[in-house]
């Protein structure tokens, strides 16, 4: 039973760690296109098929790439916060 103090850890679903690690991961692939695009641009091997390939996959195998690696993670994660080892009931919001 959680106390008025809230000490009682609280463990985020699986779920909801996969869709957040899949939507970072995704946005950093967004933001990471426009380099990869600059250095093909000026390269002397410039081919326009597979820049167009890598700007279409490069977020979405980004995002399955974090989110695989929050189900790796996920355990630790999980052993830690029941432990209440993150002290996160210990924060005040003023």
């Amino acid at each position: 039973m959680a106390n008025a103090l809230g000490s009682t850890p609280s463990v985020l679903a699986l779920s909801f760690v996969l869709r957040l690690f899949f939507v970072v991961g995704f946005a950093i692939g967004i933001i990471a296109v426009p380099f990869y695009a600059i250095q093909q641009i000026y390269s002397a091997a410039f081919n326009p098929l597979a820049l167009l390939a890598v700007i279409v996959a490069a977020p979405f195998v980004n995002g399955f790439f974090s989110a695989f690696a929050g189900l790796i993670g996920y355990p630790l994660y999980v052993f830690l916060a029941r432990r209440n080892l993150f002290r996160l009931n210990q924060i005040a919001v003023r």
